[in-house]
């Protein structure tokens, strides 16, 4: 928002798998993706760290 003096818009699809939606859109993208975010949390009960939100 502060670089381009705009709000910056969002969708989210869920219930997708998140490692192929990211390889496909590498592949479509022509590997232009300049930055990734990803925000993740840990587990408790299966003790693994999820990623739930890949911003591109």
């Amino acid at each position: 928002m502060y670089l381009c003096h705009d709000l910056p818009s969002m969708a989210v699809i869920t219930q997708i798998n998140g490692g192929d939606a990211l390889s496909m859109l590498k592949e479509v993208e022509n590997w232009n993706i300049q930055r990734a975010w990803q925000h993740s949390h840990f587990d408790a009960d299966t003790k693994e760290l999820c990623f739930n939100i890949t911003l591109i």
